[in-house]
């Protein structure tokens, strides 16, 4: 079967030129939360708590954030990048994932390259694809 899996964008980033970065950070409770840590965790509870009218206050959040990446072959499509991210949070519980484009940025094409978006539960009922 299919493993459970988030997908921001499942199609393939070529980073093996100097276009386009990824960046990731994890905030975690595991230890002392710092301001930092304290207000990415309450920035995460807001959004759930008006996008699901859920009370939600993460222990764990993952942002990761693909800046200006183009579509493998780089050298041919670096006039296309595209700029998006990823932010998945728990609390050991429930799991929440945000998937954000940015605004003019989504520039790859069926002739470039072909792109999946969306999430898939491995239960064959949890499951949307944009």
């Amino acid at each position: 079967g299919v493993p459970p899996m988030v997908a921001a964008s499942w199609g393939d980033v070529d980073l093996t030129t100097d276009v386009g970065k990824v960046w990731y950070q994890v905030y975690s409770d595991d230890t002392t939360v710092d301001d930092v840590t304290r207000a990415m965790f309450d920035q995460v509870a807001q959004r759930v708590n008006q996008s699901f009218s859920e009370t939600f206050e993460p222990s764990w959040v993952l942002v990761v954030t693909w800046d200006n990446v183009p579509a493998v072959e780089a050298i041919y499509t670096k006039q296309n990048p595209n700029t998006f991210q990823a932010v998945l949070a728990t609390d050991g519980r429930d799991s929440f994932a945000f998937l954000t484009y940015k605004e003019d940025e989504m520039l790859w094409t069926n002739e470039t390259q072909s792109v999946v978006l969306g999430y898939n539960s491995a239960n064959g009922a949890n499951f949307h694809n944009i």
